[in-house]
């Protein structure tokens, strides 16, 4: 794994023809929208979001992605906006939170945050790397799936994101186990295409997304 940004956030490629997938350079949410990962978080994940935040935003708190157990007594979540400003805030199992909001200032470019087995936040931004460990010790992790434009707690989904989003790759044990990329279903909706298992993952919010 690097830091490399993909070459999907290059441009749009096509599968070809079938059921395949037409891949995007994105698709984004006006903070209406969600998808539902399937996806539950294991102690040895690493995650690799890469995503442009609005600096428009519908609710108080924004949260490009994660789970959490009711109450948040458990919790996975990499959050972007709080109270009309950057709120870059990162919290794994429970009690283990790191903030890198100072400095950051870039909404609508691609943001690289990847959070990794080691329990390091790192946030990449027009070149410059930013890492910082984790506090606390874990004892608990969410069992809830992953939401991505959103959190979900215990079933219900919270803090919806307005961004455009890029990609998302999971692995485990240093293993990919995830590809998320940006697509259009043969049907001709934006949705989320998952490479290795060839699923496509569509809105589970209202309205739906903006194709690019």
């Amino acid at each position: 794994m690097d830091f490399d940004i993909p070459s999907y956030v290059m441009g749009k490629e096509s599968c070809g023809g079938g059921g395949a997938p037409d891949f995007l350079e994105y698709i984004e949410s006006d903070g209406s929208q969600y998808i539902d990962t399937g996806y539950v978080a294991q102690e040895t994940t690493c995650l690799e979001l890469i995503a442009a935040i609005s600096s428009t935003q519908t609710t108080s708190y924004a949260t490009p992605l994660g789970a959490a157990a009711a109450s948040y007594t458990s919790e996975l979540f990499i959050r972007a906006w709080k109270n009309g400003s950057p709120f870059i805030y990162a919290a794994w199992g429970n009690g283990r939170y790191k903030d890198l909001t100072s400095g950051f200032s870039a909404f609508g470019e691609p943001i690289e945050f990847r959070l990794d087995k080691d329990k390091v936040l790192y946030l990449r931004r027009s070149g410059s790397l930013t890492s910082s460990y984790f506090n606390g010790t874990a004892s608990s992790y969410p069992t809830s799936p992953l939401c991505l434009f959103g959190i979900n707690v215990a079933g219900n989904i919270e803090q919806q994101c307005a961004m455009k989003f890029y990609g998302l790759r999971i692995w485990e044990n240093g293993q990919l186990v995830r590809h998320f990329l940006p697509a259009i279903a043969p049907s001709g909706v934006a949705c989320v295409y998952e490479l290795l298992s060839g699923a496509f993952l569509y809105n589970r919010g209202s309205g739906s997304f903006t194709a690019s």
